[in-house]
């Protein structure tokens, strides 16, 4: 009788056992699952993380193009027409106060040239135009003129009188490229015609 109660109880406990080691071997199996799983969430976060780091950036970069300016666009704010000599070209100015047009034109010999700007729109505009012989000049022109500063030393010539139409002249090199820098001083914008006429 005892006897067989003792090999009931080894049997018991050997069944435990193996019971146990399997337990074990499932917990470590979870935990190894769970590690996984747990490592494999922690890489996606940081692609994630980088992904999103670098969409914020470009999007800082573009902020920063639409705040400082994009110098494609300023080339072509400022971009300068080419008139041809002894042509002219009807064109217009918009309204507003410092609104320019830019203009470019090449000699072909040197002389005297006149720059003419007739038929106003309207009988209230007052074209004023100034020469340059270089693009840095145009600019630095606007910025003092805007300052209020006295800036006849940038221009080669100058035609600001009144009246219905604007013509002047100056004397120019041979085969040299001119800049011409034109506004409505009374900032009532409209067509206009415009020509260089060659010695």
């Amino acid at each position: 009788m005892l006897a067989s109660i003792d090999m009931k109880f080894f049997f018991f406990i050997k069944s435990s056992k193996k019971q146990q080691k399997t337990i074990c071997k499932i917990a470590v199996l979870l935990d190894n699952i769970v590690q996984i799983f747990l490592k494999g969430i922690l890489i996606i976060m940081k692609k994630l993380l980088y992904f999103f780091l670098c969409l914020f950036t470009i999007f800082m970069l573009a902020g920063c193009d639409s705040v400082f300016g994009d110098d494609d666009e300023e080339d072509d704010s400022s971009s300068y027409t080419t008139l041809k000599l002894d042509e002219e070209k009807t064109d217009s100015v918009d309204s507003g106060f410092r609104v320019y047009n830019r203009y470019s034109f090449k000699t072909d010999s040197a002389g005297d040239y006149t720059i003419s700007i007739t038929n106003f729109e309207s009988s209230s505009m007052d074209m004023d135009w100034a020469l340059f012989g270089n693009k840095s000049s145009v600019e630095d022109y606007i910025d003092i003129e805007v300052d209020g500063e006295d800036h006849s030393d940038l221009c080669i010539a100058v035609g600001d009188n009144e009246g219905s139409s604007e013509i002047g002249s100056a004397s120019l090199s041979e085969s040299t490229e001119y800049f011409l820098l034109v506004e409505d001083f009374e900032q009532v914008g409209g067509s206009f015609t415009i020509k260089i006429t060659s010695p």
